[in-house]
């Protein structure tokens, strides 16, 4: 069995209504060739509702907030593809720099 390099938390809380942009994140997942990879789990509240939909990228934390579906593509491309954070979804609490690029 393969053991990730990444697990994404996607907030399936109450307010963030994560759940509706599973879809596309997976989606922008296999497009990336990243399928497996990657793996999506549903959390629970991420405690940063006003800030939501919200998704957690392990390893890190890397926080990314008020996500779209066209955002999440964004953040597939920068973050998984390029290893680059998409900064200006990144909520300021989100670690702000790859561990090994300091």
């Amino acid at each position: 069995m393969n053991t990730p390099s990444a697990r994404l938390y996607l907030c399936h809380g109450p307010f963030c209504h994560g759940e509706s942009l599973r879809q596309t994140l997976e989606q922008a997942i296999q497009h990336a060739g990243l399928d497996a990879l990657c793996e999506i789990r549903p959390s629970g509240c991420q405690s940063r509702c006003d800030d939501g939909p919200n998704l957690t990228i392990w390893p890190g934390p890397f926080r990314y907030c008020h996500l779209t579906h066209a955002n999440i593509r964004t953040i597939v491309t920068q973050h998984l593809v390029h290893r680059q954070l998409a900064s200006e979804h990144l909520h300021p609490s989100s670690l702000q720099a790859f561990p090994d690029s300091e």
